[in-house]
């Protein structure tokens, strides 16, 4: 995000922050400090804990060539194919340095998997089928938290990918 000061905010934490410094009346940040404790243990969860099945259904070697080709789409748009793919596999390769960082390999795989698709997914999917946010009416940090490893990494990805 730009601001009107001309900086620019990429972490969503401090996007909310400026954005609620200069629009306090439409907060996201609960009240109360029990769900306030709550939000930011969500928001916490989603940055470190959300990003382990993310990444690795993102760099999943079947999942490659689409990352790289984003990746050049994004770094140099104007740029012919064989320069993007290019691009795209020279930053994306630093990007799968992470990877095995976050515990992701052969071994832990399975786990992973299981741990997100038969028990996070069914516990989101369960309270959203009652509820608009995780804490009831109202968006929260806990539910931006959300929309990096679940939108960006797992939905695009997997929905564009064969």
């Amino acid at each position: 995000m730009k601001t009107p000061e001309d900086e620019y905010l990429q972490d969503t934490a401090q996007i909310i922050d400026t954005l609620e410094q200069h629009h306090p009346q439409r907060s996201v940040t609960p009240t109360t400090p029990k769900q306030k404790l709550v939000s930011y243990l969500f928001e916490t969860w989603d940055d470190e804990w959300l990003v382990i099945p993310a990444m690795h259904y993102r760099w999943n070697k079947d999942n490659f060539p689409f990352i790289y080709e984003e990746f050049g789409k994004v770094i140099a748009p104007n740029m012919p194919g064989f320069i993007r793919a290019f691009i795209g596999k020279k930053i994306g390769a630093k990007f799968k340095g992470f990877v095995p960082m976050l515990g992701i390999a052969d071994k832990s795989i399975p786990a992973i998997e299981d741990w997100y698709e038969n028990h996070v997914l069914p516990l989101l999917d369960k309270h959203f089928a009652e509820h608009d946010y995780l804490l009831g009416s109202k968006p929260s940090l806990g539910d931006f938290g959300l929309m990096g490893p679940l939108y960006a990494h797992l939905y695009v990805t997997l929905l564009t990918v064969p």
